[in-house]
C-alpha cells in the first residue's frame, strides 16, 4: 500500500518518518513494477491504482460490516479518518458510503496507539483435522485443549491488562451437519494497571 502510494505521488519521499526512516521511492517502483510485469497490460501507475482502489474497497466493506449490517445508515455519521495513512483514504471511503463529514483528528496516528493499548487482546485459533469424527474424539479433543492452553498462555505474554478468558468450541463435520458445545471458561473483570 505504502509503494502504491509512492508510485502515485501521494506520498513524498523527502522527510524522514518519525525522524528516522526514509521511503524508498526508487524501490517502491521497483516493487510495483515487478508486480506489473506478471500482470499482462498493465503499468505500474495502473496497478498502483488498482492497489489503492482494493484498500479502499475493503475499507469500505469493513465499515458497512459494522453500521449497514447493524442497521446503521453511515450517512447519518461522520467518518473519523485515523491511522498513519488513513485520512488519505478518508474522502473515496466517505463518497462510496455516501458519508458526507470526514473529520481528520490533529495526530490521526495516535488514535491507532491508542486503540491498541485500550482494546481488549483477542487470539483466534483454527486448526484443521481431516477424518470421520467418531474416529478421532481423542486427536480432537487433545486439539481442542492445546488450543485452549494457547489462547490463556498468550493474553499475558503480550498484555499490561490483568487477563480475563473465555472459550467457545464448536467442531464442523464433513457432511456439513454442525454440532457445537460452548465452554465458558475462567471469567474476571479486565482491569488496566497503574
Amino acid at each position: 500500500m505504502t509503494d502504491a502510494n509512492v508510485v502515485l505521488g501521494r506520498m513524498g519521499t523527502g522527510r524522514s518518518l518519525g525522524g528516522a526512516i526514509r521511503l524508498d521511492a526508487r524501490r517502491a517502483w521497483q516493487a510495483v513494477e515487478r508486480l506489473a510485469a506478471t500482470l499482462a497490460d498493465m503499468g505500474p501507475e495502473r496497478l498502483a491504482d488498482g492497489i489503492v482502489r482494493i484498500a479502499v474497497a475493503r475499507m469500505t466493506s469493513s465499515i458497512r460490516e459494522i453500521s449497514v449490517e447493524r442497521g446503521h445508515d453511515p450517512r447519518d455519521f461522520t467518518l473519523v479518518a485515523f491511522g498513519g495513512a488513513g485520512p488519505m483514504h478518508a474522502i473515496p471511503v466517505a463518497e462510496e458510503l455516501g458519508i458526507r463529514r470526514v473529520l481528520v483528528p490533529r495526530h490521526p496516528g495516535n488514535f491507532s496507539a491508542l486503540g491498541l493499548l485500550v482494546a481488549d487482546v483477542k487470539h483466534d485459533d483454527v486448526r484443521t483435522r481431516l477424518g470421520p469424527l467418531h474416529q478421532t474424539a481423542t486427536i480432537v479433543e487433545t486439539a481442542l485443549t492445546d488450543m485452549e492452553a494457547a489462547a490463556r498462555a498468550s493474553p499475558t505474554r503480550v498484555s499490561h491488562r490483568t487477563p480475563s478468558a473465555s472459550s467457545a468450541r464448536s467442531i464442523s463435520g464433513i457432511s456439513g451437519r454442525r454440532s457445537s458445545s460452548t465452554c465458558r471458561c475462567r471469567e474476571t473483570r479486565t482491569t488496566l494497571h497503574r
